[in-house]
């Protein structure tokens, strides 16, 4: 599987664009925001994911870890696919926790392909995940274990085995202060 790719942008799309990488062009679905900043002839490096539709492969690309993860996570909400999770992508991935977080269905059902349905099932799905892994969240050594569980409950949520999970967070560095941080080594270091 293709999980980055680095490259020239050849064409630019409505949704997707053209990414030129030793001489084979891949077409790529980024997110709306992503792909505004970027212009024709420019190079791009993305994290990517790939889904077998309709007999053909089409491929998702991210400029961050953190979009990737959080593009899986979109995806553990039952009815979300992937073309729903790249409309929800492309707005500002803070705004978009901060919506979900405070149960904002009105910015919600502003984005294209949002109903009042879909941002209630988003926001039931994953406003408990995103307080555990809400930026800043604190991590000393008097409140580890509590957000150690939390952590680790989040990510097996995310498909993950727990086993594989706990492997990966005891390589944690001590400089990885909170539990966003902690969740971006974990999907770095899968």
């Amino acid at each position: 599987m293709i999980s980055y790719i680095e490259g020239k942008i050849l064409n630019k799309f409505e949704k997707s664009a053209i990414i030129e990488n030793n001489g084979i062009g891949y077409e790529i679905f980024i997110s709306t925001s992503s792909l505004d900043k970027a212009t024709n002839g420019s190079k791009i490096s993305l994290y990517t994911r790939a889904y077998l539709r309709e007999e053909q492969i089409v491929i998702y690309g991210f400029q961050s870890i953190e979009e990737l993860g959080f593009f899986k996570v979109l995806l553990s909400v039952p009815g979300v696919g992937p073309k729903t999770a790249m409309e929800l992508m492309g707005v500002e991935l803070n705004k978009l926790k901060g919506a979900i977080l405070h149960s904002d269905l009105a910015m919600l059902t502003k984005i294209p392909g949002i109903g009042k349905k879909t941002a209630e099932r988003i926001i039931l799905e994953l406003k408990g995940k995103l307080e555990i892994l809400a930026p800043g969240t604190p991590y000393s050594k008097e409140n580890e274990s509590e957000i150690e569980d939390e952590i680790i409950e989040a990510i097996t949520r995310l498909g993950y085995q727990r086993n594989h999970v706990n492997k990966v967070l005891k390589n944690i560095p001590k400089n990885i202060k909170n539990a966003e941080e902690i969740i971006k080594y974990f999907l770095q270091n899968v």
